[in-house]
């Protein structure tokens, strides 16, 4: 009963952190936050979550049930988890507790429901000699689960604590301004999927970075609102407009602001914000950089 506890807390601790960071937390001991710590956060959270779920139902008798029911809890650890991290995904600071709920209550029944039905299709495949006896005693499977949640910290920790270089979208840049730890990016970027480019405009801010990532249908709207900026030069800030992408899972907000030169604020659900502020004398690259993408996204 205590290994249950203790398992269905490590669970909950493990999604909570997740849920955590969708809504702007940064993990105070990841030596460095970037895509890839954030991606490792996931899958470690993930992991966790998973097996712990599955310990749970290792506590319980289930060698002692029909052969009906013996997968049905295994597969309903499996899938809740699953269900749930794909929901999360879509969280944000913008998320209320009502939306939260109701997706993870979605999320479980949807595990729960499909947990129950393959475990009782699995059932109806005949077991052959070799599984029954290959079928583990409840001490071999609180060992193989103690084991595998050590191997999940432990290798979660060395990716998370190792030091490295920042490892965020990479741009293929056509402009650059600023220097080493403070920049402004105009360029294209690969998809992390595909070999598709998009247009980006990347600001990083020494440890802070965000940026705009533009399908080739989407990247018109830069290329109309840039101009309206140049021109609305003056001893006063004001907003011109702005431009948001398409992420799902992070959608970024690029705000171009007019006063002496143009000020550059790109803002996300899940990152910091970014500023940079360029000067006139910076529009001609600015310029050419944009029509450079253009061209390059419609080859």
């Amino acid at each position: 009963m205590l290994l249950a506890v203790f398992y269905a807390c490590v669970s909950l601790a493990a999604t909570a952190a997740w849920i955590w960071v969708q809504f702007g937390w940064q993990p105070p001991f990841v030596t460095l936050w970037d895509t890839r710590a954030w991606i490792y956060f996931g899958l470690l959270s993930l992991a966790t979550a998973w097996v712990a779920a599955v310990g749970i139902v290792g506590q319980t008798p289930w060698h002692r049930l029909p052969r009906s029911l013996k997968a049905m809890p295994f597969m309903t650890a499996s899938l809740v988890p699953a269900f749930a991290f794909i929901v999360i995904n879509d969280f944000s600071p913008a998320s209320t507790a009502r939306d939260v709920l109701s997706m993870l209550g979605w999320a479980t029944a949807m595990g729960v429901g499909l947990g129950i039905t393959a475990g009782f299709l699995s059932s109806l495949i005949p077991e052959s000699e070799v599984d029954r006896k290959a079928a583990p005693t409840p001490k071999e499977t609180r060992t193989r689960i103690f084991l595998t949640l050590a191997a999940i910290v432990a290798g979660g920790a060395a990716l998370l604590l190792f030091p490295r270089a920042r490892d965020d979208a990479g741009v293929r840049d056509f402009a650059r301004f600023g220097n080493a730890e403070y920049f402004l990016e105009i360029g294209v970027s690969k998809g992390a999927m595909s070999d598709d480019e998009f247009g980006i405009v990347k600001i990083t801010a020494h440890d802070k970075a965000n940026g705009l990532v533009l399908e080739r249908d989407q990247w018109s709207a830069i290329s109309e609102l840039w101009p309206k900026a140049e021109r609305a030069q003056s001893g006063k800030w004001r907003v011109i407009g702005d431009v948001q992408d398409a992420q799902s899972s992070d959608p970024s907000r690029l705000v171009l602001v007019a006063g002496n030169g143009v000020r550059i604020v790109i803002s996300s659900t899940h990152r910091q914000d970014v500023t940079y502020t360029l000067a006139p004398a910076d529009f001609g690259r600015v310029d050419a950089a944009i029509a450079k993408v253009a061209n390059t996204l419609q080859e």
